[in-house]
C-alpha cells in the first residue's frame, strides 16, 4: 500500500470519516484448508477458526479493513497487559479458559471499558462500528444466523478487546474474592496457583461461582506435581514437578 493511500486512511480516521465494510463469512472443508491459506495469509495474516464436524469457517473483514484492524489492535494492545505462568513453587495449579465468555457478554460492557482507554472520539467510533459490523457471505446474502457474540472473531482486534473487558472485570474482582491467592492471566487463560498455607480457599467450586457472579461462562482444570501437563496459549505446556514447582516450557523441551 503506498504512502498516500495510508494517509488517506488515517486522515479519514481521526476525521470519523473511515467506513468499515460488512465482515466476509467462508467456508472450507477440511481437505481444503492448505489451499486456503496459501491464497488468503499474504492480505489476510491474522485470521481465526471455526469449526464442526466437516467444515471449517472463519469470519473475515474486507481486504481494505485489515490494516485498519491491525493497526487499531495495535494501539489497544500496548494499553492492555497479560501473562503467562511464572516460576513458583504451588500446591495445585488451576487453568480458567474464559473463550466461552466471548459469547456472552454485552456490547455496552466492551465498550464502557474501552472509553476510558480511547476517549469517545472517532477510535471509539471505530471500535462500536466494529461490533456492530454484519456478515455476509460470498453470494451476498447477510448471514444473522451465524452468531459468534458481541466481538467479531478477526484475529488479534478480538483478542485486544476481550483482555480489555477481562481487565476490568476478572482482574479486579479475583483479588478481592481471593485475596493473597497468585493469579496469571493471558488474554482468556487465566492460571491459580494455590499453596499450602494460603488463608484462602480456592478450588473449582469456589472458581465457577466467581463465574457465575461475574456473568460468564469458562472451564476450569487442575494439575498436581507429576500430573498431565496443560497446553498453555502460543502452544506452550505448563506442568509441576515432583518438587512442586511450576515449569512453562515448549513441547519440544518436555
Amino acid at each position: 500500500m503506498s504512502r498516500y493511500l495510508l494517509a488517506l486512511i488515517q486522515e479519514k480516521i481521526v476525521s470519523g470519516l473511515y467506513v468499515l465494510s460488512p465482515l466476509q463469512v467462508k467456508f472450507i472443508k477440511k481437505e481444503d484448508l492448505t489451499h486456503f491459506l496459501h491464497d488468503t495469509l499474504l492480505e489476510c495474516p491474522d485470521i481465526m477458526f471455526k469449526t464442526n464436524s466437516d467444515m471449517i469457517y472463519v469470519v473475515m473483514p474486507h481486504k481494505d479493513d485489515v490494516l485498519v484492524l491491525m493497526g487499531l489492535a495495535l494501539m489497544l494492545f500496548r494499553l492492555s497487559h497479560g501473562c503467562i505462568p511464572k516460576d513458583g513453587k504451588v500446591k495445585r495449579l488451576y487453568r480458567i479458559d474464559l473463550t466461552a465468555s466471548l459469547s456472552t457478554m454485552e456490547r455496552s460492557l466492551i465498550l464502557d471499558r474501552v472509553k476510558p482507554l480511547v476517549g469517545d472520539g472517532s477510535v471509539y467510533e471505530l471500535i462500536s462500528s466494529f461490533l456492530d459490523l454484519p456478515i455476509i457471505d460470498d453470494d451476498g446474502n447477510v448471514r444473522s444466523d451465524i452468531s459468534f457474540g458481541v466481538i467479531p472473531p478477526v484475529g488479534e482486534i478480538t483478542r485486544v478487546l476481550f483482555n480489555i473487558v477481562l481487565m476490568d472485570t476478572f482482574d479486579r474482582e479475583f483479588p478481592n474474592k481471593f485475596p493473597g491467592i497468585t493469579f496469571y492471566r493471558f488474554i482468556h487463560e487465566v492460571y491459580i496457583s494455590t499453596r499450602e498455607y494460603d488463608e484462602v480457599i480456592f478450588d473449582e467450586k469456589a472458581g465457577y461461582a466467581l463465574l457465575e457472579e461475574l456473568s460468564m461462562a469458562g472451564k476450569i482444570v487442575s494439575i498436581g506435581p507429576c500430573d498431565e501437563p496443560l497446553l498453555c496459549y502460543y502452544k506452550r505446556l505448563v506442568l509441576i514437578d515432583i518438587n512442586s514447582k511450576v515449569h512453562v516450557c515448549y513441547p519440544i523441551e518436555y
